[in-house]
C-alpha cells in the first residue's frame, strides 16, 4: 500500500526483527536461536505443564560442530545432553522417551552432514508410523555454495538444491530447510504446533546448512520467552456419538479393539469403565498392549497374527467392532481376514478422521478419554440387547486359552529354556513401576500373546515399524522419563548384533537398564518366514557358510556376552529357570547397566493356531516344493474381506 503524505492511516508494522526499531533484540547464530527457543517451550494437558524438549542428543562432526554443538553447549544449566554412538539409536532414544511421556514431551537430535544425518531416517520413519513427536536437526551443505562440491554431499545434476536430507520429507510431519536465519520466526512456531497437535504429531525435521547454522541475526527477544502449547482433547459431536450408541445397543456380539491411542490419551480407566458398563470384551493391538488390565474378565489380550487365541476367536464372530485409537494394521487384522461375521459393522473412535473411517467405520472423531467418558454415561442409561449367553461363551473361551498359556510358559525339561518360558519368568518378576521394552523378531509376539498385564507394569512394544535395533535405545529413552521402576530391554541375539553400540551409550551415561538377550544363535523369526517361502532355506542362522554353494555347517557360537562385557556392562548368563531368576535378582540390585544372556531354543515353541498373514510365496519354483505353501496362501486370500 502506498501512503500519501500526511495520511491519517498509519502503515502496518511488519513483524520482522530486522525492520523493527521499537523491540528489543538479541544477536544469536541460527543454531543458538533454535536451541534457545526449544528450551523455552512447554506443553500443557489437563492443567499440567511439561517441558516439551528437556534435552538433546547428538553426534558431532563435519557440519554441526560450529553450529548446533556449540549452541547446545551453552544450555548446560537448562537442558541435558546425551552423546550417541549411532545416529539411528539416539533418535530411537528420543522417540521412546516421547512414547513414555504419552507424547507430552520429546527430545531433539542433531547429526553431522551426510551419512550422520541420513542414519536418523529409520528412526524418523518409526516415529512417523507410531505418531510420536520427534525433533531432528540434520546438518546440510552450504547455502552459499562457496566451497563447491562438498565432502559427504550429494551432487545431483538434475537439481542443484537437492541434498540427501530431502530423503526426510516422506517421513516428516513438518520439514523445512533453513536458508536464512530470519526464517526461524515463521518456522519454529509451526514446528511446535506440529509436535503438540495430537492429530498431526510426528517427526519435525529442520535441515540447516552448515554456513547458515553459524550465521548471526538480531532476533526479537520475545521469541525466546517461555511459551506453553496446549495439547487438545477434542470432544465428540453428539450425532455420531448417538449413532454409535445405537449400534452398541443393538449388537449381540460386540468387541472393542484398544489401540495405542488409548494409552496416548491416558484413557485406561475410562476404557475399563466403558467396557464394564456396556458389557463388551476388549482385545488389544500391539501399541495398545496394557490398555486393559488382565484382571478384568472382559480383557482378552492381543489380537492378530501373534495375538492370544481367545482374542482372535471372539473377533472372528463379532458383529460390531469398536476400534479405539488404532490404525488397524495388517498384523492386527490378520491382513483383513480376522473379522469373518458377514454382518460385522465398525465404529472408529479416533482423533484422526483418516483412521476413524477405515473398514467403513462410523467415525466418532474425538479424544479417546473424552469420548469414552461420555459413552459410558449414555450407555448406562440405555438398555442393551441381553448378552448373557455371549459373555458366558467369552468366559469359556478365555478359560480354555488361559490353560494354553499356562502350558506355554511353564517349565519343560531342559536346558535350554523355551523362549516362552523366558517370557513367563520375566512376567512374574517385574514389579510395579517397571517397564519392558521390545520391538522385533519372535519376542514381541511371545510377549503380546502370553504376557499378563500387571498393575503399574508397562509393556512398551514398538511394532508399528518393528524395527530391529530399537530395544536398547528404547530402554534408555524410557528410563529418561519420570518413574521409580526399572527398565528392561528384551531382544534376540540377531537384533543385538545389528546395533550393540546403544549399550555403550547406557554405560557412558550411567543409565541403569537391564538388557535381556534370548540367545538362539540366529534370527529365528525371519528363518520361519524363509522356511515357509523358500524351498531350501539358506540364511538366518549363525553358522559358517559358503557364499557360492550356500551350504551351511557348524555353529559359529557368537559370544555376545563378551561384546557387552567389553563395553563395560555387568554380564550375567543363564541356561535354566533358576539361573535366569537369580540373574534377574542380581541385575535388580546392581546400579550399573546389566546384560543377561539367556540360552534359548526357539524351535521348541508351543504349537499355536495363528491367524493368516499375507506373506506371499512365489507363484513359480523350480521343483514344485512350494506348491503346498501356495495353496495354503490362496486359502488365506479367500478369507480376506474388504469393508466399506
Amino acid at each position: 500500500m502506498i501512503m500519501a503524505p500526511n495520511s491519517p492511516v498509519s502503515p502496518p508494522k511488519w513483524r520482522f526483527a530486522h525492520t523493527m526499531t521499537d523491540e528489543a533484540t538479541v544477536r544469536l547464530t541460527t543454531s543458538q536461536a533454535v536451541i534457545r527457543y526449544l528450551v523455552a517451550q512447554y506443553s500443557s494437558r489437563d492443567g499440567a505443564e511439561t517441558r516439551l524438549i528437556p534435552g538433546f542428543l547428538g553426534i558431532f562432526g563435519h557440519g554441526n560442530t560450529g553450529g548446533f554443538a556449540q549452541a547446545i553447549g551453552q544450555t548446560r544449566n537448562e537442558a541435558f545432553f546425551m552423546e550417541g554412538r549411532n545416529e539411528q539409536g539416539m533418535a530411537h532414544i528420543a522417540a521412546a522417551y516421547a512414547k513414555a511421556m504419552r507424547r507430552e514431551a520429546t527430545l531433539a537430535c542433531t547429526a553431522s552432514v551426510g551419512p550422520g544425518s541420513t542414519n536418523m531416517l529409520t528412526a524418523a520413519a518409526g516415529a512417523y508410523i507410531n505418531r510420536l513427536p520427534l525433533v531432528l536437526l540434520p546438518a546440510d551443505g552450504y547455502a552459499a555454495r562457496r566451497p563447491g562440491t562438498i565432502l559427504q554431499g550429494l551432487e545431483n545434476p538434475a537439481g542443484a538444491d537437492l541434498t540427501v536430507n530431502d530423503c526426510f520429507r516422506p517421513v516428516s510431519r513438518f520439514f523445512d530447510r533453513i536458508m536464512r536465519p530470519e526464517q526461524l520466526l515463521d518456522t519454529l512456531p509451526r514446528a511446535m504446533r506440529t509436535l503438540t497437535d495430537p492429530v498431526e504429531t510426528g517427526p519435525v525435521v529442520l535441515s540447516v546448512p552448515q554456513d547458515v547454522q553459524v550465521e548471526a541475526f538480531d532476533f526479537p527477544t520475545r521469541l525466546f520467552e517461555r511459551r506453553v502449547w496446549s495439547i487438545a482433547r477434542p470432544l465428540p459431536e453428539q450425532a455420531p456419538l448417538n449413532a454409535a450408541i445405537d449400534l452398541l445397543v443393538a449388537a449381540t456380539r460386540p468387541v472393542i479393539v484398544a489401540g495405542g491411542g488409548v494409552l496416548y490419551s491416558r484413557a485406561e480407566s475410562e476404557l475399563l469403565a466403558f467396557a464394564e458398563a456396556a458389557g463388551i470384551p476388549v482385545v488389544e493391538t500391539l501399541a495398545g498392549k496394557g490398555a486393559m488390565p488382565s484382571s478384568s474378565a472382559l480383557a482378552l489380550g492381543g489380537l492378530g497374527v501373534s495375538g492370544a487365541g481367545m482374542a482372535n476367536e471372539v473377533a472372528r464372530t463379532a458383529d460390531l467392532v469398536v476400534c479405539i485409537g488404532t490404525r488397524l494394521s495388517d498384523y492386527v487384522t490378520a491382513s483383513q481376514s480376522i473379522f469373518q461375521n458377514p454382518r460385522v459393522r465398525f465404529i472408529g473412535l479416533n482423533i484422526s478422521y483418516a483412521d476413524a473411517v477405515k473398514y467403513g467405520g462410523l467415525p466418532v472423531i474425538a479424544d479417546a478419554r473424552e469420548a469414552l467418558s461420555r459413552m459410558t454415561t449414555i450407555i448406562s442409561d440405555r438398555h442393551a440387547t441381553p448378552r448373557d449367553d455371549y459373555l458366558a461363551e467369552v468366559s469359556s473361551i478365555a478359560d480354555s486359552w488361559n490353560a494354553t498359556r499356562t502350558l506355554a510358559v511353564s517349565a519343560e525339561p531342559g536346558p535350554p529354556l523355551r523362549q516362552t518360558e523366558l517370557v513367563g519368568i520375566l512376567n512374574d518378576d517385574l514389579k510395579a513401576g517397571d517397564t519392558l521394552v521390545t520391538s522385533a523378531g519372535t519376542l514381541p509376539g511371545d510377549v503380546f500373546r502370553y504376557w499378563v498385564t500387571k498393575p503399574d507394569v508397562t509393556v512398551h512394544i514398538e511394532f508399528g515399524y518393528s524395527c530391529m535395533g530399537y530395544d536398547i535405545a528404547g530402554a534408555i529413552g524410557v528410563g529418561l522419563a519420570p518413574g521409580d521402576g526399572q527398565v528392561f530391554a528384551l531382544l534376540g541375539d540377531g537384533t543385538f548384533l545389528l546395533s550393540p553400540s546403544d549399550l555403550a551409550v547406557a554405560v557412558q551415561h550411567r543409565r541403569k537398564i537391564t538388557v535381556i538377550v534370548s540367545d538362539n544363535q540366529g534370527m529365528r523369526s525371519i528363518r520361519r518366514l524363509e522356511s515357509r517361502n523358500v524351498a531350501q532355506p539358506y540364511a538366518n542362522t549363525f553358522e559358517y557358510r559358503d557364499p557360492y554353494s550356500y551350504d551351511m555347517d557348524n555353529p559359529i557360537g557368537f559370544d555376545i556376552g563378551k561384546i557387552a562385557e567389553g563395553m563395560g556392562a555387568r554380564v550375567l548368563t543363564a541356561t535354566t529357570r533358576e539361573e535366569f531368576g537369580t540373574a534377574l535378582q542380581v541385575s535388580r540390585d546392581c546400579p550399573e547397566p546389566c546384560f543377561i544372556v539367556v540360552t534359548t531354543d526357539a524351535e521348541r515353541a508351543p504349537a499355536v493356531d495363528s491367524p493368516w498373514w499375507d506373506i506371499a510365496p512365489p507363484e513359480v519354483d523350480a521343483d514344485g516344493q512350494l506348491d503346498a505353501a501356495r495353496e495354503t496362501y490362496k486359502r488365506g486370500q479367500e478369507a480376506q474381506r474388504f469393508h466399506y
